[in-house]
């Protein structure tokens, strides 16, 4: 057994650290980088049975990670993995594997002194594999480079984006062009294709994210068509895309044709692959839990972000911020689901697994509470949506049939007991939710909440979308979120979530949501309860020839007072007013031949700020 020696690369590094530091032999130097999954990778100069590798992270901490073996870079498998966090041996922790192998990726999970990862020694040891033959196994990705024939590509070494590696693809801005790979294994049935594809041209501010639609026939270019997709721009340059494709079995030709593409775009092929998709989870039912008469009220946050997608710092960390900075009753994370580690299989997502137990970890039942979800991210104009789910749902447009929203929309029908959200509907998209019509029934049961934010609208905060949905006939309530992207959980800005909620429980606090007893404020001290005949925000109750409205208004803020207290109906126009003059004020006010749909409470302080309630609904 020898040491194998090679190169290294990294998937991001902090400022004065280079990969190389970890294997130049100089104690004093280290590979550093900021953000868990962050993964450091060792190209031997030539595949190598290896036998033994050396990790030393250097820096004292606890560390979790896993190690992972690749021929040819796109295949992985895992080798090895430090699954209980623990500080690395005196001289390192020794792993005695049997792999053959090119590249070794080592990706840190976890750091118990923060989100800053390290290795100050790598070692490999192992032999020369002689005569080694690539597998061409069913379901294993192959280069896009590696086609038998082509027209209309050429080939082209650039940079990938997304993990900063030079990458070889198949390049081509023009159409009809094809690329053909020979005999292919489906094995005994693939339904999905798995691809990464690039394209250049980032001209953000263009409305159209259609770029061009592929097309893929086996055995010869007229021979059965089994899939196919339309190809679209990605948060960056390069990602994944997957579509089903036809259940095919067996070896074939394959041929991916380009139909057409959009003026001035390019489209880079870098590998593709042939696969059983992934199950989702089984739907559980939703049990409702018994419903009290009194309740609290609590502030938090629903719609944030950490290092595990585009946030920054750790989840443990963003919870001490938002619970001893910010005073933050609960906070939900709510990570891209396009971003984690696993796309394409929500059952097997190492990150939400993490920010499960973290969540967990940090929840104090009555003073802090921990919630977890995902967010949908559409690249097609439509916007944003959050999937909260106590188990380990999401779903991500890069499978691309979840870009066809009555597809998304009819997949997460199935599954009662998650809870949805439609987030900023003024940004991140042109469609703007589609103005969330047309109205669903089916769909009306999973929807709860909606985000109001003064983006576009600084003086009523977006209201008219959260009108707009209840005039569509939704039953969702406002909520307002600072989504978070930086160390700022609570402080970016006055926005906050008040929920009511007999107890301050991840169980009470979602089935509170379910209830759709939850409002939204801009001032982060004003906690509120509203009823209507006695019946607390979120309720339907039946038509009645006259109606009381009980509104609790308390400011924990003596520089601001309770202004106005307003009761809106139909289109959001008040229907009942009352001046009010105090810190916390408590009222009755009644309404006689009532005819609207829904009653909604607008509690305003003398500084602008003001809180929305969710409605009480009417059934006639």
């Amino acid at each position: 057994m020898i040491q194998l020696n090679g190169k290294a690369f990294a998937f991001a590094s902090d400022e004065n650290s280079k990969p190389e530091y970890a294997i130049d032999g100089d104690s004093r130097t280290k590979w550093e980088a900021s953000g868990y999954y962050s993964w450091w990778m060792y190209e031997l100069d030539t595949v190598c049975k290896v036998e033994q590798l050396v990790i030393d992270t250097a820096d004292g901490g606890e560390y979790r990670y896993f190690i992972e073996a690749s021929t040819d870079s796109i295949n992985w498998t895992l080798i090895t993995e430090k699954e209980k966090a623990s500080v690395c041996a005196k001289d390192g922790d020794r792993w005695n594997v049997d792999c053959i192998a090119r590249f070794i990726k080592v990706t840190f999970r976890y750091n118990s002194l923060g989100q800053v990862v390290s290795l100050g020694r790598f070692e490999c040891f192992g032999s020369e594999s002689l005569g080694f033959v690539q597998s061409n196994a069913a379901g294993e990705r192959f280069f896009a480079f590696d086609n038998i024939e082509n027209a209309g590509f050429e080939f082209l070494e650039t940079v990938d984006d997304l993990t900063n590696m030079p990458i070889k693809v198949m390049s081509t801005s023009t159409a009809p062009a094809y690329l053909k790979f020979e005999s292919i294994d489906f094995g005994d049935g693939a339904n999905e294709m798995q691809g990464y594809f690039g394209f250049p041209v980032q001209d953000k501010r263009l409305p159209q994210k259609y770029l061009s639609h592929v097309e893929f026939r086996i055995d010869s270019m007229d021979g059965p068509v089994i899939g196919g997709f339309e190809a679209f721009r990605q948060w960056m340059i390069f990602g994944p895309l997957a579509c089903d494709i036809k259940k095919t079995e067996g070896i074939h030709d394959v041929y991916m044709i380009l139909k057409d593409i959009d003026e001035g775009q390019s489209f880079y092929v870098a590998w593709l692959s042939f696969v059983k998709a992934a199950s989702l989870p089984t739907p559980t039912p939703y049990v409702e839990m018994e419903q009290p008469e009194e309740f609290n009220t609590y502030i938090g946050l629903l719609h944030s972000h950490t290092c595990l997608s585009d946030g920054m710092n750790t989840p443990l960390f963003a919870c001490r911020y938002a619970r001893e900075v910010s005073h933050l009753d609960f906070i939900a994370f709510t990570e891209h689901s396009n971003l984690l580690d696993n796309p394409y299989d929500s059952l097997h997502s190492r990150k939400l697994q993490d920010l499960k137990e973290y969540t967990e970890k940090a929840t104090e039942p009555g003073k802090f509470v921990a919630l977890f979800g995902t967010e949908t991210t559409w690249y097609n104009g439509f916007g944003h949506m959050n999937i909260y789910d106590e188990e380990t749902l999401y779903l991500n447009v890069c499978q691309v049939k979840y870009n066809d929203t009555k597809t998304y929309y009819e997949t997460i029908k199935r599954y009662p007991h998650a809870i949805n959200q439609w987030n900023h509907p003024w940004s991140c998209g042109f469609r703007h939710l589609d103005l969330f019509s047309p109205y669903d029934p089916e769909l009306d049961k999973v929807i709860y909440t909606i985000e109001m934010n003064p983006e576009e609208d600084p003086e009523n905060f977006g209201l008219n979308y959260y009108v707009k949905a209840l005039e569509e006939g939704y039953h969702v309530a406002p909520c307002g979120s600072q989504d978070n992207h930086r160390e700022d959980w609570g402080t970016y800005s006055s926005l906050r979530t008040g929920i009511v909620s007999p107890a301050l429980t991840k169980e009470h606090l979602f089935d509170s949501i379910r209830h759709r007893r939850v409002y939204f404020t801009c001032a982060p001290k004003l906690r509120i309860q509203y009823r209507v005949n006695g019946k607390i925000m979120g309720s339907c109750i039946p038509s009645s020839s006259e109606y009381q409205f009980e509104v609790v208004a308390d400011n924990h803020d003596d520089r601001t007072f309770v202004k106005k207290i307003e009761i809106l109906g139909n289109q959001g126009k008040p229907v009942v007013t009352k001046s009010a003059n105090s810190t916390e004020e408590r009222t009755s006010l009644s309404l006689r031949g009532g005819k609207d749909r829904y009653y909604f409470a607008k509690i305003t302080l003398d500084d602008g700020s003001f809180a929305v309630s969710s409605p009480v609904w009417i059934e006639y």
